[in-house]
């Protein structure tokens, strides 16, 4: 017995099946999420979700960045999406190919916490641009604390950094007569140094009318190799 199908009732069939094949997610995740606990090391730490195609096709995964705590952590990072990695500055969404079977991941990798511990993430959410309905929330976060050698380091209490915030100048002075100054590294909220100063003894002037405004992070060290860590905002 043959089985004849009406043109209306093929082409709502046809409409049933193109939309259950849409229906299907296009990639897998290896997690969702890739949480760090750091304790007393200065890095290199790399945090990575890799994302797979699951595709006979070309396909375009959009991403976008939901919070992002990295660019005020103070430490030197890098942020890496699907093809591309960023070092000075990344955007906060893009599309992204990825050939059939192809593989990629997004990525954050901190060569130095710089002595700053703290608690960061980056949350992006993804998905398939032909795909908008179906979506994957993915977190790098890091729990840094207690870093470096605690010998090493001087509590920030010691110094005094004012104005606070400043425009042309800081002025820098020790609490403490054990703590002898020799040398002032600032760098900006990328973890990117921006200006270093050899220190005598006694309360200092240090020029920061050339730093853009934003903020900033001191690393102050003594003649013993020691160092505490302030931070300040310039406008």
């Amino acid at each position: 017995m043959k089985i004849y199908f009406r043109p209306a009732l093929l082409a709502f069939f046809l409409l049933l099946s193109a939309s259950f094949s849409f229906g299907q997610k296009t990639y897998t995740l290896a997690t969702h999420s890739d949480i760090v606990t750091k304790v007393d090391s200065a890095g290199p730490v790399v945090l990575q979700i890799g994302v797979t195609s699951t595709a006979t096709s070309l396909i375009n995964i959009k991403w976008t960045i939901l919070s992002d705590g990295f660019p005020q952590s103070g430490w030197t990072y890098s942020y890496c999406d699907l093809i591309t990695c960023f070092t000075s500055g990344y955007n906060s969404s893009g599309t992204d190919p990825m050939d059939p079977k192809g593989y990629g991941a997004f990525t954050i990798t901190v060569n130095g916490f710089n002595h700053i511990a703290k608690n960061e993430e980056m949350k992006l959410v993804i998905w398939d641009v032909k795909n908008p309905s179906m979506t994957d929330t993915l977190i790098l976060a890091i729990n840094a604390t207690r870093l470096g050698i605690e010998a090493n380091n001087i509590p920030s209490s010691f110094i005094n950094l004012y104005p606070n915030p400043a425009v042309d100048y800081l002025n820098l002075n020790t609490s403490n007569s054990d703590f002898v100054l020799a040398k002032v590294i600032i760098s900006n909220s990328l973890g990117q140094q921006v200006s270093e100063q050899i220190l005598s003894n006694g309360s200092q002037v240090l020029p920061v009318s050339q730093l853009g405004k934003g903020l900033y992070f001191v690393r102050i060290q003594d003649n013993q190799g020691r160092e505490a860590v302030k931070q300040f905002v310039k406008e």
